[in-house]
């Protein structure tokens, strides 16, 4: 399905002053064989011979502060770097187009000589027009930029477009002049002649150009000119073509000639390309701010009684171990085996406790006979 842009650039005399007025809508759904309007059709279809996939590295930043450097991506097969600038408060928005090619890259965005932002991924081909994005590392500074959690941050773009640009001036009456129209097809930064396409007024009220139908890069630079016999620019817009997001960038537009109400910029469109978002949120995780405050005051008690120890288990003994210092390697044995043990033994006690005084009285009787003796 194609789709189709209309940018119109209009212009009336109204007490005397040159008023430009600038729209742009989009209509979908538009079949590639009626485009309004009803003038000419696009020129014949180049053959896409050399039908080149692009990849397109965009960046979406805001500052906190003033920013003036570079935006630069690196891979394998390419290198390419663009001039950024933007004041404190604005939103940084750049791309870098480059020719497709797999493998890892580097992107990164630049104030003066230090890195503010840094991307490292790798885009692998899977099948054919399937591809595999990985988001490798990652680096931002969060003190330069803004890092809003759900904002996109980088864009990553691979395909083509299939489509053709074309422009049309009206003219409130008849005026001698040539439209030129002109798209960069081959993403090399220039319009040469063979991009262009010029058509005269010839006395006629609307002036229609088209070029012709081919494959397209994700991002053309464009430029449309009115000219008069003498050279002047009567009316013009140029700029780039963001063919995937249907959107100019840093475009100029611009009527001068009373005569001229109306330059309208045509932009059909069939897009083969996918893209990957990468979020703030995925680059930078916010820190976590936290507060020491004073708490209510408690009190905790360690009580160890006389007699508390470690619990010791003596080996091969089943009976339960109880608490009692332990010296070197003695342990003491315990309390209640001892009294078992006596239990068990108590009947030799008392027997020999009985012969033992048995034989006291024994004794003394013998010493008390020998003393009676003497006296006698």
């Amino acid at each position: 399905m194609y789709h189709k842009t209309l940018i119109l650039v209009r212009s009336a005399l109204k007490g005397g002053t040159m008023l430009a007025l600038v729209s742009l809508s989009a209509l979908w759904g538009t079949a590639f064989a009626a485009q309004p309007p009803d003038t000419t059709q696009p020129a014949t279809a180049i053959p896409s011979t050399n039908q080149r996939s692009y990849i397109k590295f965009q960046v979406t930043e805001t500052v906190k502060l003033d920013v003036a450097g570079t935006l630069e991506v690196k891979g394998q097969d390419y290198a390419a770097s663009h001039p950024v600038a933007a004041k404190a408060g604005q939103q940084i928005k750049e791309y870098l187009m480059v020719p497709a090619s797999m493998g890892q890259y580097e992107l990164t965005l630049k104030n003066g000589d230090k890195t503010v932002l840094q991307v490292t991924g790798d885009i692998a081909q899977v099948s054919d027009g399937v591809y595999k994005h990985q988001l490798v590392k990652a680096t931002v500074d969060p003190d330069t930029l803004v890092l809003e959690p759900k904002d996109e941050a980088v864009n990553v773009a691979i395909g083509s477009v299939e489509g053709y640009l074309g422009a049309d001036v009206t003219l409130d009456s008849p005026l001698a002049g040539t439209l030129t129209i002109g798209l960069d097809r081959n993403a090399d930064g220039t319009i040469d002649d063979t991009e262009k396409v010029s058509v005269a007024a010839e006395g006629k009220l609307q002036v229609t150009a088209r070029l012709p139908q081919s494959s397209l890069p994700l991002v053309s630079k464009y430029d449309v000119q009115f000219v008069g016999p003498d050279g002047t620019i009567l009316a013009s817009s140029t700029g780039d073509y963001d063919f995937l997001s249907k959107e100019t960038i840093a475009s100029k537009k611009d009527v001068s000639a009373p005569a001229v109400q109306e330059l309208s910029v045509l932009f059909v469109r069939k897009p083969v390309a996918t893209s990957v978002t990468i979020l703030n949120a995925s680059l930078y995780k916010p820190p976590e701010i936290v507060k020491v405050e004073p708490q209510k005051e408690e009190a905790t008690r360690d009580i160890i009684r006389k007699g508390d120890g470690p619990v010791v288990k003596l080996p091969n003994q089943d009976a339960p171990a109880v608490p009692g210092p332990v010296h070197g390697d003695l342990a003491p044995v315990p309390q209640q085996n001892l009294l078992a043990k006596l239990a068990d033994v108590w009947w030799v006690i008392l027997l020999g406790g009985g012969g033992l005084f048995g034989l006291f009285l024994l004794v003394r009787n013998l010493l008390a006979g020998q003393r009676v003796g003497r006296t006698t």
